[in-house]
Parts: structure tokens; sequence; C-alpha cells
């Protein structure tokens, strides 16, 4: 059976686009069905359709099928989902994890987008706001949670209304057990940081908090279990599909700069987990690309000679030390722009501080001037400062970014 969704379609094997607005039957199951979604500097998604409770529930049938705690973990172990915010740390394990530590917590879906170069949560709160709370309310019901709570930060209006209206569809048809709660967080890079959300949830100042164990982010007792949007939205779709119907795909979103390090043109694409990064640049229709980064302002600078090698799945990439982030993908039209890139990041990430650590308060700063007055050597010598030293993940994040954007610049001059 094919599905007449009005939206183009991508045949990954011949590498063309149809305009029929037949979806194959290999990709009903994907999360935004084939959509290629352009995203204004509002934040608004422009391209792509908004499924309404109506409309969701004919794509994907009335009701999400009845797994029990016992079988959403086995089911989310089965199709091996890791967290899509950035850390892809095993959904189950977190889970398990939330599970294990008893009912009365609450679920936090995290819609804080912090990098500028990132979009893909905010389309699927805009196109498919339910397929997000059908894994919520899943998610909640598991773990014996008392409410559902989305974390979205401040100046995202399309974002929000969409939320909120998707909110009073199901309040108005009493589809929830659970109350959904919206809370606003402050803009900025680090409010998206797990442990700085559940710093947040706590009435506490939003910023980093030290994490002893990965799988237990909120310490003792109930959990506040925070999970990132995509990851959400990719529960909701296995309820529908069930493990053998699941399709394995990533959102990406294709980033250009406009200005770098702050503002970029975003493309968000869905694609399987057997493309490359070739794939998804072709897709997202980007030309002239010579140099790109992976895994957004914490990942790895490449050439494009690599592009066609890359294969975006998230555990084939681990195996190689790579990481596909929150799935952010910034392409350059020349690779003698990656330093300027980089430095106007790690200018970026310094000013993005909290001031909690010295590695933040002193290290990136000095990075970051090293690299703009072009004292590689100092910049060497500040990355060995600053590594491993940081209150999160941050400074760490900057420093393999920067590391990997040396290496290509070296690589690119010693030809």
């Amino acid at each position: 059976m094919t599905m007449n969704t009005g939206i183009d379609a991508y045949d990954f094997a011949s590498g063309q686009m149809s305009s029929s607005g037949v979806v194959p039957r290999e990709i009903q199951g994907m999360l935004l069905h084939g959509s290629l979604v352009r995203v204004a500097d509002s934040g608004m998604a422009l391209g792509g359709w908004r499924s309404d409770l109506s409309s969701h529930r004919a794509m994907w049938s009335s009701s999400a099928t009845s797994l029990s705690r016992e079988n959403l973990v086995e089911a989310i172990r089965a199709i091996e989902l890791t967290g899509r915010g950035g850390g892809h740390f095993p959904t189950a394990v977190k889970l398990q994890a939330a599970i294990d530590s008893g009912p009365g917590g609450m679920l936090v879906v995290n819609a804080a987008e912090g990098e500028p170069a990132s979009a893909k949560d905010s389309v699927l709160w805009q196109y498919r706001p339910h397929l997000i709370l059908d894994g919520a309310s899943l998610i909640a019901d598991a773990i014996g949670a008392r409410e559902i709570i989305i974390w979205l930060h401040q100046g995202s209006p399309a974002t929000q209304v969409s939320i909120e209206q998707a909110i009073a569809e199901r309040m108005a048809l009493g589809v929830d057990r659970l109350p959904v709660r919206l809370l606003l967080a402050p803009a900025g890079y680090v409010s998206g940081e797990s442990s700085a959300v559940i710093a947040g949830v706590r009435g506490r100042p939003v910023a980093p908090i030290f994490i002893e164990d990965p799988a237990r982010p909120w310490g003792d007792g109930a959990a506040i279990l925070v999970h990132n949007t995509e990851t959400v939205a990719r529960v909701g779709a296995l309820a529908h599909t069930n493990v053998t119907g699941y399709q394995a795909t990533s959102l990406i979103t294709i980033a250009r700069p406009i200005v770098s390090g702050h503002e970029y043109e975003r493309v968000v694409v869905e694609v399987p987990d057997s493309a490359t990064v070739a794939d998804a640049v072709r897709y997202a229709q980007v030309s002239d690309v010579r140099a790109f980064l992976l895994g957004g302002f914490a990942g790895t600078w490449h050439g494009i000679d690599e592009a066609e090698d890359l294969v975006l799945d998230p555990h084939r990439l681990r195996s190689q030390g790579l990481s596909l982030g929150a799935g952010i993908i910034i392409a350059l039209s020349g690779s003698e722009r990656v330093l300027e890139e980089a430095t106007a990041i790690a200018e970026y990430l310094a000013q993005s501080s909290v001031g909690q650590c010295g590695p933040c308060v002193f290290g990136l700063p000095a990075l970051s001037k090293s690299l703009r007055r072009g004292k590689f050597s100092q910049a060497r010598e500040w990355m060995a400062l600053v590594e491993g030293r940081g209150g999160c993940r941050m400074p760490d994040g900057a420093v393999r970014m920067v590391r990997s954007a040396l290496a290509l610049d070296h690589q690119r001059t010693n030809r």
C-alpha cells in the first residue's frame, strides 16, 4: 500500500527526487515521510506540513500499539535506539534506570536546541507534535511518571504555538492520562544540556551539574528522565510500527553559515542509516561543498573526499571514533574557510559559558583568542590544558572540533 501525502519522496538508490506525492512503502514509517524542510531565520519550518490529531491518527493508525513496561524496554533495545540530543547514550539503559528508580518522577522532552545550526527538533514539533506526544505518553507510563514536561528554549514562537495547539487537541479528547506542561528555558547553548535541564526543572539555575552515573543523571530518588525530542518521536513511531516495521533513520540538519558561529541557513532531511554524508548533502540540494563539520559544534571537521565513505549510522560512526551529535552537518563551500568557521564557533562556545569552572572561564576564551591571532601552537597548548578538566562536556567538544580543524588545515596546506 502507498500513501498520498502531497510531499516529495527521495530515492536513495538513484539519487532522484520525485514530485508524484506518492510515498513508497519503505519510507512510510519515517518520521517526516520523505519531506525536505527548510527553516527560516525565525525558526519557522517551511516546505512540509503539520499533522493535527486527526491526520496523525489517519497516518499512524488510530492508536498506538499496547507495549507493556517490559516490552517497551525490550523493543527499544531491539532497535538499538540511542539518544539523539548529542550523547547517543543507549535509550533502553536510561529507561530501565528510570523504571528501577520507582514511580513519582517525571519525563522531560528536551526541545531546547541551543546550537544555532540545529533545527530538527523544531521541525518535528511543528510538523509531527502528536507523534512526539505519543512517545512521551508511553515512556511516562512506563516509568510511573506524575507528569510530562516539554522543555523549550525561549524565542521559538512557531514551535511553541504548535506544542500548545497539540496539547490542547489532546486535552479536548482526553487522549493522555498524565498532565503535559510546557516550560520555557533560557535561550543559550547550555540550556539544552541534559544535566542543566534537570537543574532547571528542579528550580535551580539552568547550568550543567556534575553527573556521576550517565544512566541516572538525576541521582537518587524518583527519576527526572530527560530525552531529546527526536528520541521520543522515535519511541512514538515504534509504538505504531512495532520492531518489525520500525525505520532506522536519522534526522539531519544541513547548515551553511550566514554569520559564522551564529547564524545558519538550515535544511532538515531524514535519511536511512545506510546513507552517507554525501547522500544527505545531495538530498538537501546543497552544492559546492568542500568541507564539513560532522556532529555540530562539538563534532569533527572533514574534507569532502570523505563524504562518500562516512555512513550516517550512529553505531558505525561510534566505532570510528566519530559522532553524529545532535544530527548536524555544517557544510562549507571552501576548505580554506575551515579555520575561520572553527574560530568563530570556539568564540561562540567561550561566550556561552555559565562560568562554573576554569576551562570554560579561562581556557575557552584563551583558546579562541589564540586561534583568532593565528597562534596555533599556543592554541594547542591551551587545548591540552582544557581537555578533560571541565565540569561538563562543552570544553572537550570545543577541543575536539578545533583539533580536527587544525588537522584538516594542515592536510590542505601540505598537499
